[in-house]
């Protein structure tokens, strides 16, 4: 397995542009087949927590995505991995974790400790925190979000889009403009790319 850490520290070019990340992607596609195993980076989201950063590139042309996100400081600081993507199998997922320091390995020159740490597995994953108000769209899928996921496991965009043409059928018949309902979704969650992908994990 190769780690790339992070993404922006290894990467020339403008992670925003996707003719730019599609080669760094292209690169990482050919180090894994080269060497024959896992290539995964690291990236990190948005200051505001609420989206990825960058070119929608960045999670269409991967095979999975984990988000890893955590609350709460010191001892009863509490993370979470999320399965936010994973091509041709099950989305969602939720794994909650503590990370405990370690003693002392040993000692830089200028005396600083060298440590590192173990993994707690937790039985229950931190909730997802909570995003900016909803307008009108995105209210309507939060209805329809509450009776099929009721767990907060998250679903895909197209999941949830289908549901709700299928739940806007039955109360309107003017018709269901999916496109109007991605975009407002896109936009709450704070999605840069050109479109919100299906396979996109919605939690709301």
């Amino acid at each position: 397995m190769v780690v790339i850490d992070t993404m922006s520290a290894s990467f020339q070019g403008d992670d925003s542009s996707q003719q730019e990340t599609a080669i760094m992607i292209q690169n990482c596609t050919f180090m894994a087949k080269t060497l024959n195993c896992l290539v995964a980076f690291v990236h990190h989201s948005k200051k505001d927590n609420a989206s990825f950063r960058g070119s929608g590139v960045l999670f269409n042309d991967v095979d999975a995505v984990v988000e890893v996100t955590a609350e709460g400081e010191g001892e009863q600081r509490k993370h979470c991995a999320q399965v936010v993507k994973q091509k041709d199998d099950e989305m969602g997922q939720r794994y909650g974790f503590r990370l405990h320091k370690s003693e002392p390995l040993g000692f830089k020159p200028n005396g600083k400790p060298i440590t590192s740490c173990t993994i707690e597995q937790m039985d229950a994953a931190p909730k997802a925190k909570p995003h900016k108000p909803m307008n009108e769209s995105v209210a309507f899928l939060k209805e329809v979000y509450d009776l099929i996921a009721p767990l907060d496991d998250g679903m895909t965009t197209i999941g949830l889009l289908e549901a709700a043409k299928e739940k806007y059928g039955e109360s309107n018949g003017a018709g269901f403009r999916g496109g109007n309902y991605r975009r407002a979704l896109a936009r709450w969650v704070g999605y840069e790319g050109a479109r919100l992908p299906d396979e996109y994990v919605v939690r709301l």
